[in-house]
């Protein structure tokens, strides 16, 4: 399917192709390939659209039975205590923080460096919640974006 979208800067015509699932997914499934491992993923969404929900079904269904990170999960969000988080929120290998910051995210970068030098770095899934206002003044995201394959993490963010 071929989906026309307003040209580009320059005029030009551009296209977005869309791909059909090759995984049979049953009602209300998603697709757990759609955040590639040692990726930085941007999910948009007005308030009360299931961007959180989304996470968290992804986390519980997939993440978690799979160990797909050894290395654990952790969540940042200021709404750490959200209901829809409640079935992975105590799990083992989930950390859920209300706080993002600079000196938080450096810190996860400085101990995924030592670990990859150690020759012992875990894969980590971070999640920042709510990114449009934790992200205010942040620098960390953009060293996690443009340095995460190397250190083997897989950053999702979520916005307003």
């Amino acid at each position: 399917m071929h989906l026309p979208v307003l040209p580009d800067k320059a005029d030009n015509p551009v296209e977005i192709k869309l791909h059909k699932s090759q995984i049979d997914l049953e009602n209300n499934d998603v697709d757990p390939r759609i955040f590639p491992k040692r990726s930085f993923n941007i999910i948009y969404g007005s308030r009360f659209t299931g961007k959180t929900v989304l996470l968290a079904h992804l986390i519980k269904e997939f993440y978690l039975p799979k160990k797909a990170f050894p290395g654990g999960i952790l969540i940042l969000s200021p709404s750490q205590h959200d209901k829809s988080r409640a079935s992975i929120r105590d799990r083992k290998s989930v950390t859920v923080l209300g706080k993002c910051n600079n000196d938080l995210l450096f810190d996860l970068i400085d101990a995924q460096e030592q670990a990859l030098k150690a020759g012992k770095c875990k894969h980590i899934l971070l999640i920042i919640d709510d990114f449009a206002t934790q992200g205010r003044g942040l620098k960390a995201p953009e060293e996690l974006a443009t340095r995460e394959r190397h250190l083997r993490v897989t950053c999702i963010t979520t916005a307003q």
